[in-house]
């Protein structure tokens, strides 16, 4: 399932979730940055706070 598909499906919105790039090892949590990431794959989510983490592979999938 992509990220806009998981947020959609459990309304999540933008600004509670965070993205964690496993490529790059670190989150991501601005908006505009998290926009980048829409059709990758969830390869994970976990809850942090308030907040959703989505794990994916990296910015290119």
């Amino acid at each position: 399932m992509k990220v806009h598909e998981f947020m959609e499906r459990h309304g999540i919105g933008e600004s509670r979730v965070r993205i964690f790039d496993a490529e790059l090892g670190k989150e991501i949590c601005g908006i505009f940055e998290t926009g980048l990431y829409y059709d990758c794959e969830v390869s994970g989510a976990y809850p942090a706070g308030r907040n959703t983490v989505l794990e994916v592979a990296s910015v290119n999938g």
